[in-house]
């Protein structure tokens, strides 16, 4: 995964889910613990109760603790996500018809490393 070789720190339940697991209860530790997200979007991602729960959560902790999302559209127009939750087409995304996964994870990573010259700096 792009992200890890730069050295960041990723959940991703792929990586992290063993059988037997309470999905929510990892899913909102993984969250909790977190400062940003990623939400891959596409038609897949919509309607289902797993991602509208890390939807909520994460637009949740963006208002209350400053989390930071980072939506990444996925086969999916501006109006398709605009119909289904407005306030994501709001939030500035990169689109993989336009943006390759190594410049969006590159894009991310320089985002997230200007928070940690901020972190050090405040």
């Amino acid at each position: 995964m792009l992200l890890r070789e730069f050295g960041l720190r990723v959940w991703f339940d792929e990586f992290e889910l063993r059988i037997g697991d309470n999905l929510t209860a990892k899913l909102n530790a993984g969250i909790n613990e977190s400062r940003s997200g990623i939400l891959i979007l596409s038609k897949d991602f919509f309607g289902k109760n797993w991602t509208e729960h890390e939807l909520n959560t994460l637009e949740n902790l963006a208002v209350t603790a400053n989390h930071v999302l980072f939506p990444v559209w996925h086969k999916i127009t501006e109006a398709e996500i605009r119909a289904y939750r407005a306030s994501l087409a709001n939030i500035v995304a990169r689109s993989t018809a336009t943006h390759t996964v190594k410049e969006i994870a590159n894009e991310i990573h320089e985002v997230i490393s200007d928070f940690d010259v901020l972190d050090i700096d405040e």
